[in-house]
């Protein structure tokens, strides 16, 4: 963040040079194109020592020169001072008249955490005027998409979902595939599991590398909650087959273990649940050889008529010719 990797003021200034310089009338007297980086350097120093109050004086009296980075730093005044509705004024307002893509970046981050701290009401509310009063539509969707986290940080997935149709209607934002699945997994989390499948079955068509593993792993979610086991395991076998490193490989190690149990499959599912061990910290294999010893009991005990050898194939040539 810009405020934490700045240099702070040499120790060569005096504390009567600092205290002068705190007068308004000063302030207004020098010439700031001369001395941008002597006022940037001063506010960063007092927002350091939590002098919030002398910052926002001396961000006061420059106030006609204010800039993306002034607003960033009268919004970390403010923030210090845990005036939330100021803050994320000042946070906005330097997203609004952004020059440098590093601090409109650290003003929208600034900017999510200042929102937590007002009622989500209020804090939608600040949003919708940011976007009232914007003169260009180009920060439409940045603004946006800020709001339908704020939904979403708060459970209120359908206006999140409400947020992401209109950013697909009413902007320019090209990606819409990575909107339709934002918008299938605030469905499946309002256990809405077939309108998601809706969104993902077309997107799982398309075959993109880009968004395939998470289309194929949010459907798993909407067939399995639906106990449609059968789609459910074919979700997880491409997963299983075609994404080897997938971020959610444990759950899907889980899953299969899971259907091929459902289906009467129990050596499979030893099967899985032995290579999820396999990868598992030492108190998470002590769990799972539990359930590999409940299948156990349950070949042991159970009269199976499924054919435990259907999906299974020898290979001892490659075992035995090495």
């Amino acid at each position: 963040m810009i405020l934490l990797f700045s240099a702070l003021l040499s120790g060569q200034q005096n504390e009567s040079t600092l205290q002068d310089s705190l007068n308004p009338n000063l302030i207004l007297e020098m010439d700031l194109s001369n001395s941008v980086d002597y006022y940037y350097e001063l506010i960063k120093y007092y927002i350091l020592e939590e002098e919030f109050d002398l910052a926002l004086t001396y961000l006061d009296s420059i106030s006609s020169n204010m800039t993306d980075s002034l607003y960033y730093f009268k919004g970390l005044s403010y923030k210090g001072k845990e005036d939330w509705e100021n803050a994320a004024l000042n946070f906005g307002a330097s997203i609004k008249c952004h020059r440098h893509k590093e601090i409109m970046d650290a003003a929208t981050n600034q900017l999510k955490a200042t929102l937590k701290n007002l009622p989500p009401m209020l804090a939608i509310e600040k949003l919708s005027r940011f976007i009232n009063d914007l003169k260009q539509n180009d920060l439409l969707s940045h603004f946006l998409f800020i709001m339908a986290w704020v939904y979403e940080e708060n459970q209120l997935f359908g206006e999140a979902n409400d947020v992401y149709q209109t950013i697909i209607r009413e902007t320019d934002y090209e990606d819409k595939t990575k909107l339709k699945l934002k918008i299938a997994t605030n469905y499946i989390f309002l256990k809405e599991f077939e309108k998601a499948k809706t969104i993902l079955l077309p997107i799982i068509a398309l075959n993109d590398s880009i968004y395939n593993q998470d289309a194929l792993f949010y459907n798993y979610i909407a067939n399995f909650s639906l106990e449609d086991f059968t789609s459910a395991r074919t979700d997880l076998l491409r997963l299983y087959l075609e994404y080897p490193d997938h971020p959610n490989k444990a759950e899907i190690l889980q899953g299969l273990a899971q259907v091929f149990e459902k289906e009467r499959q129990y050596i499979l599912s030893w099967f899985m649940l032995t290579e999820l061990q396999q990868n598992s910290n030492e108190i998470q294999k002590i769990v799972i050889q539990q359930e590999i010893e409940r299948l156990k009991d349950l070949i042991a005990s159970e009269e199976i008529k499924v054919d435990q050898f259907e999906y299974f194939q020898l290979n001892f040539e490659e075992q035995f010719t090495k």
